[in-house]
């Protein structure tokens, strides 16, 4: 008849032996123990899942701001690819009722979220209304027209309080460029744009053609 011999370690855990045996002693509590003790424990747990809250809360309370940022940035870059576009519907002679006329841009207090690319029908190298409308463009999500700016480059600081609209214009078909406002004609403008975050884009337009956008006013 077999006999057993019983066996404990020093952890408590017993298992019986019998003398002799070839089989190989395997403590299977004492594996399940160290299986329990590998994984979570609940103040792990917790402070994994706290981790992950703190992060996700910092990632959605600073995404209007990124947001906000890229829009202004797309809308300064927007506003100065039109005045490129403008410049080579002057430079190459493009009809517009059946007329070739010089094109302009033109900006307005007014309208802090439009700008129009206009046909200078009557050639008075001003913007005489929606029946000159070539194109008109809105900017999308929050940026805005703050401020329309005169001879800061030229004579700083200029003025950046009494321009009511701003109009760049170019001649055709010639590359010169004509910019103006209600309070005169001007060596260079500014368009100013912001958000309710204060994050600040500017364009600025020289009467030789050039045309920086920048960060700031």
């Amino acid at each position: 008849m077999f006999s057993f011999k019983k066996i404990k370690n020093k952890e408590g855990f017993v298992w019986y032996e019998r003398p002799g045996s070839v089989f190989k002693k395997i403590d299977i509590a004492g594996q399940q123990n160290k299986l329990v003790r590998a994984g979570f424990t609940i103040i792990e747990l917790v402070v994994v899942i706290a981790i992950f809250a703190t992060i996700s809360s910092i990632i959605l309370l600073n995404y209007p701001r990124v947001s906000q940022e890229a829009a202004i940035n797309r809308s300064a870059q927007e506003i100065a690819v039109a005045f490129r576009r403008t410049q080579s519907f002057a430079l190459g002679v493009r009809s517009f009722g059946g007329d070739f006329p010089g094109y302009g841009v033109y900006f307005s207090k007014s309208l802090p979220r439009e700008y129009v690319i206009f046909a200078d029908q009557n050639q008075n190298g001003a913007y005489d209304g929606v029946l000159e409308d070539k194109e008109r463009f809105k900017m999308g999500g929050l940026p805005q027209i703050t401020k329309l700016c005169v001879d800061t480059e030229s004579a700083p600081p200029g003025n950046c309080e009494d321009a009511t609209y701003i109009t760049v214009f170019y001649l055709r078909p010639d590359p010169s460029v004509v910019l103006s406002s209600n309070l005169g004609t001007h060596s260079d403008v500014k368009i100013v744009l912001e958000t309710s975050f204060g994050f600040k884009r500017s364009v600025v337009s020289f009467v030789g053609g050039q045309i920086e956008t920048r960060d700031g006013e």
